[in-house]
């Protein structure tokens, strides 16, 4: 595990050497990393990865018996399980990230964001997850409200599509 949290830190924005990252952001990672308690750091540098195109075929984002939010399993993060025809969730405690896939179907962008669109098609900065429209969209917002609840800070939902400049902020986690 050492490997891997070493490598996660060199990658992160505070010590990365890239050109992209505004000095201020730089600066406020790196306080945040020092000043984060050790549970949030380490879900910081090794963020949480989750399929949810395929929550329907699963229990994740229903109501358990327990009355918390079934989650589907986390898998391990990595590009090779990226898959153009997906979508996932990336928590890393500070903000939520959705990936989508060029290839995603276009029934997932309707029944999640209430767009009848390929994914290629639809502008990613004014999609937000659909109220109650369909049981995926339900789900799909009950996980992510569930990954907010509990935080000391409100973590914001950013979604990516496969190919876009901003991906790099989600590939930078992959190992």
């Amino acid at each position: 595990l050492l490997a891997i949290y070493t490598l996660a830190i060199i990658k992160s924005a505070a010590i990365r050497g890239a050109s992209d990252i505004p000095a201020d952001e730089r600066s406020v990672v790196g306080y945040e990393m020092v000043s984060m308690p050790i549970s949030n750091l380490l879900q910081f540098l090794y963020p949480l990865f989750y399929s949810v195109h395929d929550l329907m075929q699963s229990k994740a984002g229903t109501v358990g018996e327990s009355g918390l939010v079934v989650r589907p399993g986390v898998l391990p993060l990595s590009v090779e399980r990226m898959d153009t025809r997906g979508a996932y969730l990336l928590d890393n405690g500070r903000v939520l990230v959705l990936w989508l896939g060029k290839m995603l179907p276009q029934e997932f962008m309707r029944d999640a964001f209430g767009v009848d669109a390929h994914v290629s098609q639809v502008d990613v900065n004014q999609l937000s997850i659909e109220t109650s429209r369909s049981e995926l969209a339900t789900r799909l917002r009950r996980l992510v409200e569930s990954m907010r609840s509990g935080k000391a800070v409100y973590q914001t939902l950013y979604i990516l599509r496969q190919g876009d400049p901003n991906e790099v902020s989600i590939l930078v986690y992959c190992h």
